[in-house]
């Protein structure tokens, strides 16, 4: 009985520990590109034209999986979780958060979280602005299993800009740095992130 009541506070102080580290990073986290890379004007009509249709600025492109990210090996799973930052900032960029929770267990809470605040941000007519995460340093934590190795990361946050709707004024927020830990899984033949949350 004392073991099942210890379980069940330890899964608890997970979960919370798990929705402060999503709301922490929510605040923090940034789109790439749409500061730096802004969308182009609308083309004006000209019909009968020759003019080859605009094509779609980088950030409203969803990054594609590197070829280095799909082997096996430490390499490839280190690319993979260089793609899924990447997939990140551009969720955050576009609203667009079908590519990051394809990358994502459906079980990843911290990944939920922030799909979820992404996509009623998006929805709600608000917008995320900033230049977005980028991956400091990478290392594996020995002695984990092949097929889901962990990662402690060192990840500079930019400050971003966060509208909540369509008739908010957007709020401020500084940018940082965050130690985090990844934990992926071999999955269908690719990666997938299994967790990640604040490293101690």
């Amino acid at each position: 009985m004392l073991v099942s009541r210890a379980s069940a506070f330890t899964r608890r102080r997970g979960t919370a520990r798990t929705r402060a580290l999503a709301g922490a990073m929510l605040l923090s986290l940034v789109a790439a590109g749409c500061q730096s890379n802004p969308a182009p004007p609308p083309l004006e009509s000209t019909a009968g034209s020759s003019t080859p249709s605009p094509t779609a600025s980088p950030a409203e492109v969803a990054p594609t999986l590197p070829a280095e990210a799909k082997g096996t090996s430490e390499t490839a799973a280190k690319a993979f979780v260089r793609h899924y930052i990447e997939l990140t900032n551009h969720a955050m960029a576009t609203g667009d958060t079908e590519p990051l929770a394809a990358a994502s267990d459906p079980a990843c809470e911290s990944c939920n979280a922030i799909i979820n605040r992404i996509t009623g941000v998006y929805a709600a007519g608000g917008s995320i602005e900033s230049h977005g995460w980028r991956i400091g340093s990478i290392q594996a934590v020995p002695g984990e299993a092949r097929r889901r190795p962990v990662f402690d990361l060192g990840i500079a946050m930019s400050s971003q800009r966060v509208k909540e709707d369509e008739k908010a004024d957007p709020q401020a927020f500084d940018g940082g740095r965050l130690p985090a830990t990844f934990t992926l899984k071999r999955q269908d033949g690719t990666w997938k992130v299994l967790q990640w949350e604040r490293a101690a």
